[in-house]
């Protein structure tokens, strides 16, 4: 199988809670590149309402796949279901160097001292916690998401004050 190389940055968090930052270059399967671009450009031209119509439409396209690899590119590419369709979460939250989370975010509640529990459009929690996980706000121990609810855990009760204020501008 062909290969390509692709350079990505990556961060990985250690045991003993040491960051490691990097450019690396990995091999990436052509093949998966070219699925990935297909996915891509069949979402925006098309209503995508599950895999099997995505793995149909790669077939039409002339590219074989299964469902299981179609499940690991829509994650990979950040894809969520929005309104019964395959979206990008990127082109929905809006520029991610703003931080605005573009309408995602239906409503965001204290809970306790320590937790913050974020509803989202249904689809879009994993998203928007990957990007409050990619934020490293050093005030967010973690976060925790299901289809359209998020569970932020805070470090302290001033903390929270602080989070949640920023998570509101955000979701506007």
């Amino acid at each position: 199988m062909p290969y390509a190389i692709k350079q990505v940055d990556i961060s990985v968090r250690l045991n003993n809670n040491a960051l490691i930052n990097g450019l690396y270059s990995i091999g990436v399967s052509l093949e998966k590149t070219a699925r990935q671009d297909a996915i891509r450009g069949i979402i925006r031209q098309c209503k995508i309402r599950n895999q099997a119509d995505l793995v149909s439409q790669l077939h039409e396209s002339g590219i074989r796949s299964t469902q299981a690899s179609v499940s690991r590119d829509i994650r990979e590419l950040g894809l969520v279901k929005v309104s019964g369709r395959y979206v990008s979460a990127h082109e929905l939250s809006g520029d991610a160097i703003e931080g605005s989370f573009g309408g995602l975010i239906t409503s965001v509640d204290p809970v306790g001292a320590n937790l913050i529990v974020i509803k989202t459009r249904s689809g879009a929690a994993g998203a928007v916690a990957e990007q409050i996980d990619a934020g490293g706000d050093s005030h967010i121990a973690g976060t925790v998401a299901g289809d359209n609810t998020i569970m932020v855990v805070v470090r302290s009760r001033s903390a929270q004050g602080r989070v949640l204020a920023t998570l509101r501008r955000r979701s506007r």
